[in-house]
């Protein structure tokens, strides 16, 4: 979940090693599972690359980043820059049609994220990428609506409740000349724009609702916190340790686990506070970018750039082919 400024601010230190990749050459196969990456290429270039787990070699879906797969797995919601303006586009994965341009404003448009049944997009928009609001469009580019009025914050990083009923964000707290305070909410409202909640007052990031759960997982200070929306209530999940600050978290397809990464390793831990266990063991590095199999038993993260995947009891290892300098990945089941 960062943003394009974080992504181009991080410094890519990803080993380089060769692997057969054709530009918009098909060679994973369609039939399979794919494991969809971001890749860094230059100081503010990004492409987004589809690696078959069986066959050998990478296929080129777009140039772009902030990569968000749809909950029937067969179109992929990115961010792209293109002549200048910044907006959201939505590509096939299996087939062969050309990305489409979803949204059409005059603002910067980002963030993008699926409705749990698909048929609706919320993002942020804003001049200049100041992430002014929180918007949703339909998935075929109609009834764009904008839900959030304060003016005087930064309202962003939307995120659907599992019913599809609501929407968490971030307000970013300003000062009179417009600067960050340093002071974040974390709001919830409905689909309208109504019934708007506070549920936490801090300074918080990595914002995720867990699939099938009432709760939202945050990051602050390097320890992640479980927020029950309905009843507005914080406990701790995992708590920060001297100098290991956690990087990404993703939750289970079950709601059941948390995977996260810190320092140089892959994580995991119940919902529940129970059974943390670390899955890799590196001595060096760092690790970033995690996602679960749609069946939960593997999971896929990047390490120092690299792609790897570990079965979710730590066992079995292994080293991806892909682009160096791994950011972000989904993985997609066959269709």
């Amino acid at each position: 979940m960062k943003t394009c400024r974080s992504y181009i601010a991080w410094v890519c230190l990803a080993a380089s090693f060769t692997i057969n990749c054709e530009n918009e050459l098909g060679l994973s196969k369609a039939t399979e599972e794919q494991i969809v990456v971001t890749v860094h290429t230059g100081i503010s270039s990004f492409e987004i690359y589809a690696i078959g787990r069986e066959s050998a070699g990478a296929r080129k879906i777009a140039s772009g980043y902030e990569i968000r797969l749809s909950p029937d797995g067969k179109s992929l919601l990115y961010t792209a820059v293109k002549d200048g303006q910044m907006d959201l586009f939505v590509a096939s994965i299996f087939g062969d049609a050309q990305p489409r341009k979803l949204t059409q404003n005059q603002f910067s448009d980002s963030d993008g994220q699926w409705s749990p049944d698909g048929a609706t997009i919320a993002f942020q928009s804003g001049p200049d990428g100041s992430m002014n609001h929180v918007w949703i469009i339909s998935k075929d580019g109609s009834g764009q609506r904008r839900l959030t009025t304060d003016t005087t914050g930064f309202n962003h990083t939307p995120r659907w409740a599992p019913d599809g009923a609501r929407i968490a964000y971030r307000y970013s707290c300003l000062d009179d000349a417009r600067i960050y305070t340093g002071q974040d909410e974390l709001c919830i409202m409905q689909l309208d724009g109504s019934e708007k909640t506070t549920l936490l007052t801090g300074k918080f990031e990595l914002l995720a609702w867990g699939p099938g759960t009432g709760a939202l997982s945050l990051q602050s200070d390097g320890r992640v916190s479980l927020v029950n929306a309905d009843l507005c209530t914080t406990r701790p999940l995992v708590q920060n340790e001297p100098d290991s600050a956690i990087n990404e978290i993703a939750w289970s397809p079950d709601g059941v686990q948390v995977a996260f990464t810190r320092s140089a390793d892959l994580f995991s831990i119940h919902s529940d506070g129970s059974g943390l266990q670390q899955l890799t063991h590196f001595t060096s590095g760092s690790a970033s970018a995690v996602a679960w199999s749609g069946d939960g038993e593997e999971i896929a993260f990047a390490q120092q750039g690299a792609l790897y995947v570990v079965r979710s009891d730590g066992s079995g290892l292994e080293h991806i082919a892909a682009p160096a300098g791994v950011r972000e990945i989904c993985w997609v089941p066959a269709p």
